[in-house]
């Protein structure tokens, strides 16, 4: 296209640059700007650059960010056709000199969305100031002129050269120091600030003297400010680049974190922007905002999914379950009724968007008894899962930080079904809270209310939600202590409790493995444990008839005894039990975690010294060295597996025979010859663990 193709109306900006007029393109009516930059008294260099912008522009889809409609170039000028915008945060900053703390919220929430698709695409705006930022309809903010933009390559950290506008300036701008995409989050804070104060934090008539005030002096709050405002801005306006709030933290602050309800519109919004494309794959594939993708396609699998208990499906001919072939959005994203899920239009209202896979999956998405057709139709479900695993498997890293907001969202699916209607938005709870970021946000948001708590574990719920939960505050409990006082604030410990006695070994396992991460950083539980009379429960299971019960049970009580002494009395009765495993036909993971409870036995004091000896946990420890004598001193029959349990034996028995009736026993023992030999394995650990107990019996 050229000139020829729209209608110039009046001139709406001048600078520098060239102008900028308020066109119409022909035919269509739509109102554009039309930005008109001369190419006479520009250097190559500033040629370069303006191509530059063209270029980034091209590739930029975001609802924050002008869009670029046209651009062509003639042999004088360049002119690049971008939608149309009411006007410059510069004028709405000289009208109203101070804003509203809820109208700043607005525009930050915003300008944070538009600068996170910019850095997520590896650009720095590099001039951050009010003139750049353009006010649409409906108060939509948009980011403008990239003329200083930088593209990032994977390997660019940071730059050297000078770009920018000196009151929004960040320090190592100033210094002329290397720099990266943080100097645009300095500049985002000035703006917000001079949003609601008035005027930039550092503001002078004289360049050097503002320089000096940006690199040296601290930015003044004044008091009306919120407390969540003010630590927003702290973080942004530290002069310590690698100290700056950045992402994905930055999306997470209370200030401009998106509400609920705001997540509904914009799924909405997105909803509507869809059907004007008559193929939903071309829209998820052309859009370049990932979180865009994202929320396209959790919209049109969560109604798909959460009204049907079948949802095998084939992808690329083979049939799988695509929320284990995909690992993010998948089953049970949210069980809302369709009159409550946000984006849900009403049928009389739908506009059909010319596919017929497409409007046929929209249409049966509506009612639950055509939902259940869509689990069992691989051609429509393929439309939506196909372009969404390709995004996947091109950049997996990026799904954790682009799922902000979604954990509500499932959370709040649970509130709305029955408890046995809940198997798919839990499984994906559980998958969510293998990673931190999403484990935080879940709790945060109430995953583990007693009151929820109490309604997934109910009798009534189907076993695999039970499972799912059990393991959920398994990884929750391993992950960070942090989480030990929500988990006990959940109230479950008596229902661990039933579980250990439970007639099917999954519960019990998982109930095992649970309660050993409950001990694993802290005592945080050890009085709740004797409380409700668990340990002896954990002694039992020792014994279980099922291998996995066993070895949980063992990791418990060794983590049991770990931090402190508190449950030593309780624990006493687990010492014939840990021998007898070490002497039985056990797998080594078995054993191992046994020789570890035992070695914890005697961490904290020496209380239960004499019943090791007399109850034959020593016994058992020097022989589960001496049965792996011969592997420990030929490396040529090496076993992996044996060596572990083994290195942890002569551990425990380094540990032991710090104390004088271990040392006796050791000493008196006809296999204590073999902890001498053991010095000499070529593996340096066990040749370490045999000298120490050396040295302890014989002082050697």
């Amino acid at each position: 296209m050229g000139v020829e193709d729209y209608h110039v109306i009046e001139l709406v900006g001048e600078g520098s640059f060239g102008k900028v007029y308020k066109g119409r393109r022909k035919f269509t009516g739509q109102t554009v700007a039309m930005k008109f930059i001369l190419k006479h008294g520009n250097s190559d260099k500033d040629i370069k650059n303006l191509r530059q912008e063209i270029e980034i522009l091209r590739k930029l889809r975001h609802e924050n960010i002008v869009q670029m409609l046209d651009s062509f170039e003639t042999p004088h000028e360049f002119c690049v056709v971008t939608e149309f915008a009411q006007g410059e945060l510069f004028n709405i900053l000289e009208d109203d000199k101070c804003h509203p703390e809820d109208q700043v919220r607005a525009i930050a929430k915003q300008l944070v969305r538009a600068l996170y698709y910019l850095h997520s695409n590896r650009i720095i705006h590099r001039d951050m100031k009010p003139q750049n930022i353009l006010i649409g309809a409906r108060s939509n903010v948009k980011l403008c002129d990239f003329g200083f933009a930088r593209a990032m390559s994977t390997n660019t950290v940071v730059l050297r050269s000078f770009k920018g506008t000196p009151f929004y300036m960040a320090p190592e701008l100033v210094r002329e120091q290397p720099y990266n995409h943080t100097a645009d989050l300095w500049s985002l804070g000035v703006i917000l600030y001079e949003l609601y104060v008035g005027q930039p934090p550092f503001y002078t008539n004289y360049v050097y003297t503002l320089f000096q005030h940006i690199i040296k002096d601290p930015v003044k709050y004044p008091d009306s400010m919120s407390p969540e405002f003010k630590s927003f801005l702290k973080g942004l306006l530290n002069k310590v680049p690698q100290d700056r709030l950045t992402w994905p933290a930055l999306l997470q602050h209370p200030f401009v974190a998106e509400t609920f309800e705001e997540q509904k519109a914009r799924v909405i919004l997105l909803h509507t922007i869809s059907r004007k494309h008559k193929d939903i794959t071309i829209f998820i594939e052309a859009t370049k905002d990932k979180e865009i993708k994202l929320f396209y396609a959790v919209f049109f699998i969560v109604q798909c999914q959460t009204h049907s208990s079948k949802y095998n499906c084939k992808l690329a001919g083979n049939a799988t379950s695509y929320d284990t072939h995909l690992k993010i959005p998948n089953s049970g994203k949210n069980s809302y009724p369709p009159e409550e899920f946000p984006g849900f239009t009403n049928p009389r209202d739908i506009v059909q968007s010319g596919c017929q896979e497409l409007d046929k999956l929209e249409n049966d998405s509506r009612t639950v008894k055509c939902a259940k057709i869509i689990g069992e139709d691989n051609k429509l479900l393929a439309y939506i899962l196909l372009p969404l695993k390709r995004w996947h498997e091109e950049s997996p890293k990026s799904c954790s930080s682009l799922l902000v907001g979604v954990p509500e969202i499932v959370l709040r699916s649970l509130d709305h079904v029955d408890p046995k209607d809940t198997g798919k938005p839990i499984a994906f709870i559980a998958k969510m809270t293998s990673q931190k970021a999403l484990a935080v946000q879940l709790v945060s948001k109430g995953l583990l209310h007693p009151n929820r708590m109490r309604k997934i574990l109910d009798r009534s719920s189907p076993m695999q939600v039970v499972m799912d939960v059990l393991m959920i505050l398994s990884d929750l409990a391993r992950m960070d202590k942090a989480f030990y006082e929500y988990i006990n604030g959940a109230g479950v410990l008596e229902v661990l409790k039933g579980f250990l006695s439970h007639d099917d070994p999954n519960f019990r396992a998982k109930a095992c493995s649970a309660l050993g991460n409950m001990c694993r950083h802290s005592s945080y539980f050890y009085n709740s444990l004797a409380e409700h009379q668990i340990i002896s429960l954990l002694i039992d299971r020792c014994s279980d008839p099922d291998r996995r019960t066993r070895k949980y049970a063992c990791f418990a009580i060794g983590n049991a005894a770990y931090h402190n002494d508190t449950l030593y009395d309780e624990l006493r009765r687990s010492i014939p039990e840990l021998a007898n495993l070490l002497l039985s036909p056990e797998e080594e993971k078995v054993k191992a975690n046994a020789a570890g409870a035992l070695s914890n036995l005697i961490r904290n004091s020496n209380k239960l010294c004499e019943e090791l000896v007399s109850k034959g946990a020593v016994k058992a420890l020097l022989k589960l060295a001496a049965d792996s004598f011969v592997m420990a001193l030929n490396p040529s029959r090496r076993d992996e597996a044996n060596e572990s349990s083994m290195k942890i034996a002569l551990f425990s028995l380094a540990k032991m025979s710090k104390h004088q009736p271990c040392q006796q026993f050791i000493q008196s023992s006809e296999l204590f010859p073999v902890i001498g030999q053991l010095r000499q394995s070529p593996e340096q650990m066990i040749a370490n663990y045999a000298s120490a107990i050396m040295r302890n019996v014989m002082g050697d």
